[in-house]
């Protein structure tokens, strides 16, 4: 099994559409080619775990690369592990954001 994660900066102007747009043709192409992981969003910024073959989430990640919804691409870590941390999903999501704003108007938070 072999893992890369990374992140990257949303272009200017990514909508919500967009977003759709690449977890529909992730988890599509992700089922394909036995590849499991998740993208989460923050900011304006993602970051993406990856799972599979080698030479299968290596070519992927050349793929999204070329993206132009997403530049400035930092490599954080690959390698092979032992199993996959998302065996069930060939693409998790989160927006972090929605996550943030729904704790802020909670009653935990101290103004």
């Amino acid at each position: 099994m072999f893992e890369l994660v990374y992140c990257s900066m949303a272009s200017p102007g990514l909508s919500k559409e967009d977003v759709s747009e690449i977890l529909e043709t992730s988890i599509s192409n992700n089922a394909k080619n036995n590849i499991t992981g998740c993208l989460l969003l923050f900011n304006n910024e993602f970051a993406q775990i990856l799972e599979g073959e080698e030479s299968v989430v290596k070519a992927l990640f050349n793929t999204i690369k070329k993206d132009q919804r997403h530049n400035h691409f930092l490599l954080l870590g690959s390698g092979s592990k032992d199993k996959r941390l998302f065996p069930s999903w060939s693409m998790a999501y989160q927006n972090l954001n929605e996550s943030v704003d729904a704790y802020s108007s909670s009653e935990f938070v101290k103004n």
